[in-house]
């Protein structure tokens, strides 16, 4: 904490601007010994040239100062703008560490800002979140935590918990002063209510958890169906080999793809069937095992063959897995039955039980790449359509603070149902104590290391 820390913020590629950010004790005076400057208005650019060790000019860059407290970092910091070569960075960095600096640590710039009080901890982490967001809608949920929305509903819903706890504790130690009007029915509601509060936050997180993340989608089917063929139309180039021999595809091939705005992992994996090579089973298995963590599926059908014991497995997989979203791909339809294909589909559906699920059919021509896009829709619509629902984007840690206070509530409400008011009232404790964490108040030092580890180094 009391060194000078120096490091990119912007991302090491030819660009136009690459951004060069110090923070520390010595900021000023690096900055003067690299630009030959001696004074800085307070956030205000200055157009200044900065030098190498043997007085030659370096580049010409645009220089900002923040003084302390009032910066990022809560500390004297500066950001110099220069020429977006990985050249010129590189060595300006080197130039700010020899001049008393040392190289940031991931996201150091941003833990300052919560060691010195400039940010609280679920705002400390949104900001990683506004960076790492693979929706407009998920960078706006993120900003409304770094607004403090997020941490107004949770002093809110504290708020309630310490309410209930006065009127449990005030029955419990004073019987005869405690107001006989507070029934144990009226404790139950307001412990129910504030449970509730929790379990919106949650439903709401899940439900547009893609919009934060991505959706991750798992192209399986048996061998020689167009998984592969769809796979490589879906990338808009040729990523996975294609061949007419069951059994090219041994392991999954991964890629991000862009549609419309979403992002999406699409991978393709390898063909679902018996098979006595050890390798290739291997490949199935790992097949199998993604897509039970998916969120869709995009199971492939070649409507020119019968269908068999392996398409029957394939279909299994994807009732069983965890995408919400099962794609149907009904491919080759050039030259397949795909109505025969679709009854048989559709009687499979209606016989499960997979109401909880969102199922499609299409049919689809790789050859022709007839209906590729109504297969690129629905996974568009099916990620976007939380986008109007009110949510907060939240880190898998504030996630699991959630549940574990979901879970002490309903303890809690089970507790004093019972008339067991001291069970209650641990249980409540509990939960106080969890929403305290979510915001850093009584984190440990490892947590806070673990979360900032997760940040770029220039964050």
């Amino acid at each position: 904490m009391f060194d000078t820390i120096v490091s990119p913020a912007t991302a090491l590629y030819p660009s136009a601007i690459g951004i060069v950010r110090i923070s520390g004790s010595k900021t000023k005076d690096i900055l003067t010994k690299i630009t030959r400057k001696q004074n800085f208005s307070p956030r205000f650019a200055h157009l200044v040239r900065v030098y190498d060790e043997d007085g030659t000019q370096l580049d010409e860059s645009i220089a900002i100062f923040y003084p302390e407290p009032s910066s990022y970092t809560g500390e004297d910091m500066a950001e110099i703008f220069l020429h977006g070569n990985p050249v010129i960075i590189n060595h300006v960095v080197s130039l700010c560490i020899k001049n008393g600096a040392r190289m940031a640590q991931e996201g150091e710039f941003t833990k300052r800002a919560f060691l010195n009080g400039k940010l609280s901890l679920e705002k400390a982490e949104s900001v990683l979140s506004i960076v790492n967001s693979s929706t407009l809608a998920g960078v706006k949920a993120s900003f409304k935590v770094l607004k403090g929305e997020f941490s107004r509903v949770i002093e809110d819903i504290r708020t309630g918990i310490i309410d209930v706890l006065s009127d449990i504790e005030a029955s419990v130690d004073f019987p005869e002063d405690v107001d006989p009007d507070i029934p144990k029915e009226k404790i139950e509601n307001n412990i129910r209510y504030n449970l509730e509060k929790v379990e919106k936050i949650y439903s709401s997180w899940k439900g547009a958890k893609v919009m934060l993340d991505g959706a991750v989608c798992v192209v399986i089917g048996k061998p020689n169906a167009g998984k592969s063929s769809l796979f490589n139309i879906l990338v808009g180039e040729s990523r996975a080999i294609i061949s007419p021999f069951p059994g090219t595809t041994r392991d999954y091939i991964d890629a991000r793809i862009d549609i419309g705005g979403v992002l999406i992992k699409l991978i393709d994996t390898a063909g679902v069937r018996e098979t006595p090579d050890p390798i290739e089973k291997e490949g199935i298995k790992r097949a199998i095992e993604l897509a039970k963590k998916s969120d869709i599926i995009l199971c492939v059908f070649d409507s020119s063959s019968e269908f068999d014991q392996d398409d029957k497995k394939s279909v299994e997989v994807s009732f069983l897995s965890d995408a919400q979203l099962i794609i149907f791909v009904v491919n080759k339809s050039d030259k397949g039955d795909v109505l025969k294909y679709r009854e048989i589909l559709e009687n499979i559906i209606q016989s499960s039980d997979v109401k909880h699920k969102e199922i499609e059919i299409v049919n689809t021509s790789c050859i022709e790449g007839k209906d590729i896009n109504k297969v690129r829709e629905i996974m568009k619509n099916f990620v976007m359509r939380g986008e109007n629902t009110d949510f907060f984007a939240l880190s898998s840690r504030q996630i699991g603070i959630i549940l574990s206070v979901i879970e002490n509530l309903r303890s809690s409400l089970e507790f004093i149902s019972n008339s067991d008011y001291i069970g209650s009232v641990l249980k409540l404790r509990e939960a106080l104590t969890s929403l305290d964490d979510i915001i850093g108040q009584g984190s440990s030092q490892k947590v806070i290391d673990d979360i900032f580890k997760k940040f770029c180094i220039g964050k």
